[in-house]
C-alpha cells in the first residue's frame, strides 16, 4: 500500500551535516534498517538516497525512501555575533516516499500445490493473500499506514525543516 508523497523544497543557507544527520537520526530513532543507496556528487550538485526498511509485524514491512537533491551547493561562512559558522548554500529538494509491503506468499510457499510457481496460472497462496489483505486484515493495514504517515508528517518532516532553518541550527551550536 503506497502512501502519499511528501515534498520539501528549500533555497538558502543550511548546515549540511545537521540536515543529513536529522534524516539519519529519524531512521535510527524509529529503528529502521537504513542504507544510503545512491551517492552522486558533481562539482556543485549532489544526490543522496536513503532507503529504510522495518518489519512492522509478522505480515507487514514499512518501507521509506528519502531522496535528497542539492543543486548549486557552495560552502559559505556566516557571521553570527562573535561566531563564524561554516555552512552550505544551495537549492534543496527532498522527496519522501513510503509504503507498507506485504509478503508474496507464492514466493515463500510455492505454487497452488506447494510446488514451484513456474507455469501456474492461478496461485492458491496469492489468492489467499488477496482475500486476507482485502477483507480480513485491512483495518490493521490501514492502522499501520496511518501510523507510518503520521510519523513522517509529524516527526521526519519537521526535523528536516528545522535542520534547514539555519538560525535554529546556530542557536543549538
Amino acid at each position: 500500500m503506497k502512501l502519499p508523497l511528501s515534498r520539501i523544497k528549500y533555497v538558502g543557507v543550511f548546515d549540511l551535516d545537521a540536515f543529513l544527520g536529522a534524516i539519519n537520526g529519524w531512521f535510527m530513532k524509529e529503528r529502521y534498517d537504513v542504507a544510503e543507496t545512491a551517492h552522486k556528487y558533481k562539482v556543485d550538485d549532489m544526490e543522496i538516497v536513503f532507503d529504510g526498511m522495518r518489519q512492522t509485524n509478522w505480515y507487514l514491512k514499512n518501507l521509506v525512501k528519502v531522496q535528497v537533491k542539492i543543486n548549486g551547493a557552495r560552502d559559505v561562512e556566516i557571521t553570527k555575533g562573535p561566531m563564524v559558522v561554516k555552512a552550505t548554500h544551495g537549492r534543496v529538494a527532498i522527496w519522501i516516499v513510503s509504503s507498507l509491503d506485504e509478503p508474496e506468499w507464492s514466493k515463500k510457499y510455492g505454487g497452488w500445490d506447494g510446488r514451484s510457481t513456474k507455469g501456474a496460472k492461478v496461485n492458491f497462496y496469492d489468492f489467499l493473500q488477496k482475500i486476507f489483505s482485502k477483507y480480513i486484515y485491512i483495518y490493521k493495514i490501514r492502522e499501520y499506514a496511518k501510523a507510518l504517515d503520521d510519523s513522517i508528517r509529524l516527526e521526519l518532516e519537521p526535523k528536516i525543516r528545522q535542520a534547514l532553518a539555519f538560525e535554529t541550527v546556530i542557536q543549538h551550536a
